[in-house]
């Protein structure tokens, strides 16, 4: 978000979330709309977001997948029936974006910061570490699987690629240049 503002001051920058800890993650000093709100409200308020500003970059944080997870246990009914949920967000946030005329312009990422086994996290099998990215919109190839895993350091570095943005000579970070076409 820094590097956006820094890179692009003109651009509009947004982030939601309901989880605290994400607050400490998130340069929120850099956005132009932020705010934490209950899981509950975060859709509306996205879309209507999008509708309005068109944003150049925005983060919407959903933590109930996490929160399932360590309740109920990764891959659990529960756990798969609030993805399910979140799906019909993502439809409502996809509609959004057509409907405020950026489709053509945008590139969608779906992700999470990490894996579980049981009902906990933070261990070193694959289980734990492994992590989805859904990639939708402009220039990213139809049915197309990567190559090779990617990290949470990938994130960002696709993220600053998409949006023209020259990243730290210190980053780690490659973008996932592989799943968009080269035209």
């Amino acid at each position: 978000m820094y590097m956006l503002r820094q890179q692009k001051p003109s651009s509009e920058i947004g982030f939601i979330y309901d989880w605290s800890g994400m607050g400490f993650v998130a340069d929120t000093n850099a956005c132009d709309y932020v705010k934490m709100m209950a899981q509950s409200n975060i859709t509306e308020s996205a879309v209507a977001y999008i509708k309005e500003k068109k944003p150049t970059f925005f983060t919407v944080y959903y933590d109930s997948p996490d929160d399932k997870g360590h309740a109920k246990g990764w891959g659990s009914p529960e756990y798969m029936a609030r993805l399910t949920g979140l799906d019909a967000d993502l439809k409502r946030i996809l509609d959004a974006i057509e409907a405020a005329g950026i489709a053509d312009d945008t590139v969608v990422m779906v992700t999470s910061d990490h894996g579980g086994i049981g009902k906990k996290h933070g261990g070193p099998t694959l289980s734990e570490m492994e992590r989805p990215v859904v990639l939708w919109g402009k220039g990213v190839k139809r049915g197309y699987e990567l190559a090779f895993p990617g990290t949470n350091y990938d994130t960002g570095a696709t993220i600053a690629a998409l949006l023209g943005l020259d990243p730290p000579a210190c980053w780690i970070g490659r973008p996932f240049d592989e799943a968009f076409d080269a035209n």
